[in-house]
């Protein structure tokens, strides 16, 4: 078995924003975000699914997969490869902004700020373009650099998840401790033997 790189944008977007496998980024969103009981989301709308020739043209660019829930709460989720700091911070707040987002979720395969810890959760104040109302919206940032966890090491779904992420380009299994459909979902989605070639040739 060989497994795509999931840190490449690509990639990322095919897994994390396939709308007919929508459970994958419920279950990521609900295990990195913690939410649970009535915050829990139980089920999203995809508002942007990419085609094969726009995948083509975003190569090298984040692509940002933007998602509604039950409840209409808007959230962004994008991978970031390659920014500095300044233009990252307006990237956020350009995407936010654009979207009228409420949740930013941004996996970043760089270091970011100078704390340890590989997650970040913070407020931030925009206006919304249409309303020009004033709204917090939170942004989360998850630093891949930071993030050490072995496979024996994993102990809570986010960490599954975050592993999945940045190691299972390295894999030729799935691991023996995915105990979740979505996670099994996610490995089987990322395993080379589902890609066609054209999609391989983007990568």
């Amino acid at each position: 078995m060989k497994f795509v790189d999931i840190k490449n944008n690509i990639a990322f977007a095919k897994i994390f924003g396939d709308s007919h496998k929508k459970e994958i980024l419920i279950s990521f969103l609900n295990a990195l975000l913690g939410l649970d009981k009535d915050k829990k989301i139980t089920d999203l709308t995809f508002n942007n699914i990419y085609q094969l020739s726009e995948l083509e043209e975003l190569n090298n660019v984040p692509i940002v997969i933007k998602v509604t829930d039950q409840q209409h709460r808007v959230y962004i989720v994008t991978m970031q490869t390659n920014q500095s700091s300044s233009s990252f911070e307006l990237q956020i707040l350009d995407n936010v902004t654009r979207f009228g987002a409420a949740v930013f979720v941004g996996i970043l395969n760089f270091c970011h700020t100078k704390e340890d810890c590989y997650f970040s959760k913070y407020l931030t104040s925009v206006t919304n373009p249409d309303s020009l109302d004033k709204y917090e919206a939170e942004i989360n940032l998850v630093e891949l650099p930071k993030f050490y966890k072995k496979f024996k090491a994993q102990k809570n779904l986010v960490e599954k998840w975050l592993y999945f992420i940045k190691n299972a380009t390295n894999l030729t299994v799935i691991p023996e401790d995915v105990d979740t459909i979505e996670l099994q979902m996610a490995y089987e989605s990322a395993d080379n033997q589902s890609w066609n070639a054209e999609e391989l040739v983007l990568l």
